[in-house]
């Protein structure tokens, strides 16, 4: 699922508004409408406080919904066992992060 409308799933099942959002991140009302809409793109740093503002509940929702679009057969053909196992190992250990979503990345990578 794209991101933009992974995010924007999550804000509407929990009722999060841009506003309490904005508050609790420091990203701009507009910029969040506009990437919920699909009509800008964000920067990593910025998603990435947008994540980390979420209550627990929301960001395992969000990952969730992330991971549903993914076509998982074609991103895992070639791994044997061990890698496989090692990279289910990793998203667990970052989903049960406290810190899950509050990296301190500012790549400029953009995401739609």
């Amino acid at each position: 699922m794209q991101v933009s409308r992974a995010f924007d799933k999550t804000l509407k099942q929990y009722g999060i508004s841009a506003k309490w959002l904005s508050e609790k991140s420091g990203v701009t009302q507009k910029m969040i409408s506009n990437f919920r809409n699909d009509t800008q793109s964000i920067r990593t740093d910025s998603l990435d406080r947008l994540i980390s503002a979420l209550p627990p509940e929301c960001k395992v929702y969000f990952a969730t919904q992330m991971i549903e679009g993914l076509n998982l057969d074609d991103l895992i053909e070639g791994m044997d066992g061990v890698e496989l196992s090692a990279v289910l190992a990793k998203i667990g250990d970052r989903l049960k992060s406290p810190s899950f979503g509050s990296s301190k990345n500012t790549e400029v990578m953009l995401f739609r």
